[in-house]
């Protein structure tokens, strides 16, 4: 029996970012990235803006009406960009408790 090996192509986590704040509470958005924060990680890009999309409207949700967004934190999450982890503007390292969320996939493809 001949044993054939198929070369997987390299694995690129996704991460979804979030600008840092300075001391007065402004989203630094111009910010390097790599100063950025690094929330969770994703195994596609699609996965991530999936995630980015869902935690944008639950925080628009919340914050309607007489419930504000006092820390500007539904600006801070509009603000957010999906990030492949092979991405040269990222130079920071990655902390070694990371968790790298994927979407269930078919086990038939």
């Amino acid at each position: 029996m001949k044993i054939c090996h198929a070369a997987l192509p390299p694995l690129v986590i996704w991460y979804l970012m979030y600008p840092v704040a300075n001391p007065n509470g402004q989203y630094l958005t111009g910010a390097p990235l790599s100063q950025w924060e690094r929330g969770s990680a994703f195994v596609t890009a699609e996965a991530c803006e999936t995630a980015k999309f869902s935690l944008q409207k639950v925080t628009e949700a919340k914050f309607k009406g007489p419930n504000r967004d006092v820390l500007g934190l539904s600006q801070n999450l509009s603000q957010t960009k999906c990030v492949s982890g092979d991405d040269p503007r990222l130079t920071k390292g990655v902390p070694a408790d990371f968790k790298v969320h994927a979407l269930a996939r078919n086990q038939d493809e």
